[in-house]
């Protein structure tokens, strides 16, 4: 049992080191900016999905079944200023993916298929979201590298 959890963990963190360098062919989305307070982000449900076990991974899954006028975020996460974010994920219907700050600020793109690269503005802490504005739950298939 203790190999085959050895084994699982190493493919954990191999599958971690190579998700990042693979090619992506869709465009690059529009990054919108919001803040939380704002017309677009009102009244939606915000549920945390974290793990609860820690790697060492730098790509994590965002394969989610987003229930409809709700927002799935991941824990947050340190990253400096100048550094990247990158989300790529398909919706099953249109909606938002994007990266909030601590401080209520939310850089975003819309759409089905979004393929974004998030520069950092300043030290904080930040997370991952997907927003679903429809009236019926999506499906998100993708990940994102911190």
């Amino acid at each position: 049992m203790k190999v085959k959890l050895l084994i699982a963990g190493i493919c954990m963190v191999l599958c971690g080191m190579l998700v990042p360098f693979a090619e992506v062919s869709a465009e690059e989305s529009e990054i919108k900016t919001a803040q939380l307070t704002d017309e677009e982000f009102r009244d939606i449900l915000e549920v945390q999905i974290s793990s609860l076990v820690s790697t060492r991974a730098t790509s994590y899954s965002l394969d989610w079944k987003v229930p409809a006028k709700t927002r799935y975020v991941t824990g947050y996460f340190e990253k400096s200023k100048d550094s990247t974010v990158q989300i790529v994920v398909n919706l099953s219907k249109s909606g938002r993916a994007g990266i909030l700050r601590f401080n209520g600020t939310a850089y975003y793109s819309e759409g089905k298929s979004i393929s974004t690269s998030f520069k950092i503005p300043a030290t904080d802490s930040y997370c991952v979201f997907i927003q679903n504005t429809n009236s019926e739950s999506i499906t998100s298939k993708g990940y994102y590298t911190r």
